[in-house]
């Protein structure tokens, strides 16, 4: 059976071939940041829903994503509490203006992967 792309599963389908490598907890928290702080336009007809733009995920969101996409399902970084608690004590941001400057050429690279894939129409900065 076919699961259908809608706004509640739509993150982790396009996140999924990043996280198949293992990967680093800054790595994790940026794309934390980046669902956190910008919506998705999608290209028609890629979400069986009546409208293409998907808001900026909440931060709970963010970490449920992230924590599904986790390999290792055994690992504690499995559990969206685990990304919730580190979010928020390593990278609250919740403004695109108060990501460090360090940090920002890192996850603008992560930005414009994910704006490669062909069912994201724009990546939009959010307030």
């Amino acid at each position: 059976m076919t699961t259908k792309t809608t706004k509640y599963n739509i993150h982790e389908e396009l996140l999924r071939p990043y996280f198949q490598a293992p990967m680093r907890d800054e790595d994790a928290l940026l794309w934390m940041v980046l669902l956190h702080n910008y919506a998705i336009q999608f290209r028609p007809g890629t979400i069986d829903e009546d409208w293409a733009k998907v808001p900026a995920l909440t931060q709970r969101h963010a970490a449920t994503v992230l924590a599904a996409l986790w390999p290792d399902r055994d690992e504690n970084r499995a559990s969206y509490e685990y990304w919730y608690f580190k979010y928020g004590s390593k990278t609250p941001y919740e403004v695109i203006e108060s990501v460090p400057k360090d940090m920002m050429p890192r996850l603008l690279e992560l930005r414009d992967k994910l704006s490669k894939d062909p069912r994201v129409a724009a990546i939009i900065e959010e307030d």
